[in-house]
This record gives C-alpha cells, structure tokens and sequence, in this order.
C-alpha cells in the first residue's frame, strides 16, 4: 500500500506540472472572461450561476490598478505571471500542497471602472471553495492598496 500510495502522489505530482495551459482563456468574443465549465471548481465574474458567480473588483486608483493586483495576489500566493497586457493579466496559482495549478484572469473595464476576474482549478472535480476563498482574499489586499 505504501508503494502505491507514493507511485500516486508522483504521478499526481508528475501531471500538475506538465499540464498544458487551456487554450480557451482570455477575452472572449463577448469581451468577458470565459463563463465556467459544469463542475464546481471555478469563479468567474461573468457567470450568471449565482454558485460561480463573483463580484468583479472595484477600481478606484485607474493609474495604479495593475501595480495594486499583482502585489495583492503576491501577498495572497505564490503566482506566476503569464501574460499581460493594459487591460488584461493572466496568471498561474499553485496550490500549497499538491501543487496543482489554477489559471486566474483580470479583465479591466474602463467604462465601468471593475476588473472582470476569472479562477479555475486545471484539475479534480471541486476545488472546495478554494478559488473563491483566494479570489476574495485578493480583494481584501486590492481593496486596502486601493484606499491609500
């Protein structure tokens, strides 16, 4: 059992890190985030599934909103920085024990003044709240830099 319990969380391991980035991320022809798959490890902002469902974040500081997300979600974890652009950050979280990825995205919306977000799990079936739970505590970072 023991051999088989290690083989597992190799192989586990083995795939969280050579898994490919989905391809359907990004803006969509809609000019939202991609809505979220059936299963319950995802949150997205533009979800009208009130169980997917989050509630963008509110920009206060326009010149100062992409140098007060990347150092909230810093501070919330460990994230990889894949693509950015003026309007758009993609990123990679890494959850602390299994190290299974999951792909963020900020979508900003000038008109509006809210950054669009968007966090999945690559793999399993739920995530047990944790993408919300790391989204929202993001918010809590961005909402104080925000306010100074």
């Amino acid at each position: 059992m023991k051999v088989f319990f290690g083989g597992l969380l190799l192989s586990v391991s083995a795939c969280s890190s050579m898994s490919d980035t989905p391809k359907n991320l990004g803006v969509q022809a809609n000019g939202g985030l991609l809505v979220c798959p059936d299963k319950p490890n995802c949150i997205s902002s533009s979800d009208k599934d009130p169980e997917k469902r989050i509630e963008p974040f509110k920009v206060i500081q326009p010149d100062k909103v992409w140098q007060h997300l990347k150092a909230s979600a810093e501070k919330v974890g460990t994230v990889s920085w894949v693509a950015t652009s003026e309007t758009y950050y993609y990123g990679v979280f890494e959850t602390s024990i299994m190290r299974f990825p999951d792909d963020v995205e900020f979508l900003l919306d000038t008109s509006k003044n809210i950054i669009e977000l968007r966090s999945a799990s690559r793999f399993g079936y739920s995530d047990l709240g944790k993408n919300r739970s790391r989204l929202e505590d993001i918010r809590i970072e961005f909402k104080a830099l925000q306010a100074k």
